[in-house]
């Protein structure tokens, strides 16, 4: 997915953002916080839930 275009969104709670989603890539933690892709209308988007209190930068 690294070289695919992709939107990404940050969500308070991912697990209810990927309810009932089709999941392309499970969530998986490569930073502080934890990322998921879904495909909507045939396009991969990135969702993000990131700890707030850990990064204070973002």
């Amino acid at each position: 997915m690294k070289t695919v275009p992709h939107v990404a969104f940050e969500v308070d709670d991912l697990a209810e953002a990927i309810r009932d989603q089709k999941v392309i890539i499970a969530p998986d933690i490569p930073s502080t916080g934890v990322v998921a892709m879904i495909e909507v209308n045939g396009a991969p988007v990135e969702l993000m839930q990131i700890d707030h209190l850990v990064r204070k930068d973002l």
